[in-house]
Formats: structure tokens, sequence, C-alpha cells
């Protein structure tokens, strides 16, 4: 795919639960130009308000990584490393993202429409049925918050 810059320090999986914080962003650059269209994504997991994993990643040049697309692929990237390294029948997870359409989407109010996009839908419902617990939230991005780290994270894979 791209280049991928990463800090992590996964935590051993457990028996008790695990209360995490997922903070996603997936971006898209020269959507004006679908053949130098790129995307990225940016997604920060917390464990007692303490950083585990921080993850970009730049996705290719691709005229479909539009912005929706790459904030349900950040989503599905985050979901799959929480997975492989935490729990799953004693995780809980709280998804915090800035695409109000993708949390609206997957909360089930508002209908995916694009069929670019139904794959990808579908394939975060389902990791989000793996989980013992899951709580979706649309977050603004804010100065300090999770939210921006992500989006900065995203914005430095087009860097690299």
């Amino acid at each position: 795919m791209g280049q991928k810059t990463e800090q992590n320090n996964p935590k051993q999986k457990t028996d008790s639960t695990t209360n995490l914080v997922v903070a996603t962003d997936g971006a898209s650059k020269d959507n004006q130009n679908e053949e130098n269209r790129r995307g990225a994504i940016g997604y920060i997991v917390e464990e007692k308000n303490e950083h585990v994993r921080e993850h970009n990643e730049l996705l290719g040049h691709d005229p479909e990584w539009t912005n929706n697309r790459a904030e349900y692929q950040a989503a599905i990237e985050a979901l799959n490393w929480v997975l492989s390294n935490y729990d799953r029948a004693s995780c809980s997870v709280r998804l915090l993202s800035d695409s109000e359409l993708m949390i609206k989407q997957i909360q089930g109010e508002y209908s995916v429409n694009s069929p670019d996009i139904k794959p990808y839908f579908r394939e975060v419902t389902d990791l989000v049925e793996e989980f013992s617990q899951f709580e979706l939230e649309h977050q603004s991005q804010e100065p300090g918050n999770r939210i921006e780290r992500a989006d900065e994270l995203a914005g430095l894979a087009f860097d690299d």
C-alpha cells in the first residue's frame, strides 16, 4: 500500500474488562484531481488515558480515496488492531470520529447510499459486533483532543 509510521505499546490480552478509547480520522488530498487523489488515515488507541498505539498510513494514490472512504478505512484499521491485541469478549471500546456521516450511518440514523461505501460500512459493522461493549461518538476537532491528534497523524502520512 503506502508508507506507514507507528508508535505502539501493545498490552497483553487480559480476562478483566479493558476500557479503550479509539479516535480515528481519515483524509483525502487532491480531491479535485482524481488522478492525484490520495488517502491517509490516523488513529490512536488509549487505555486508562494513556496511548497504547498511534498509527498513521498513506493509503496511496487512487481516485476512490474520498474523505468518507478514508474515514471508514481508519476505523477498520483501528478496530482490527484492537481485535488483534485485546480479548474481544472482555473489551469495551468507545470509538470517536469527527465524521458525523460515518457515525450516524453505523448507528443506523443515516442510510448508506454510496455503493463505494457499502463494503466499508459492512466491514465496520461486522467489526463492531465482535466487541462485548461498543459505543460510538461524534466528536469535533478541538485543540488538544483525541480527534485533533488522529487528524494530525493522518496529515503527517501525506508528508512522508
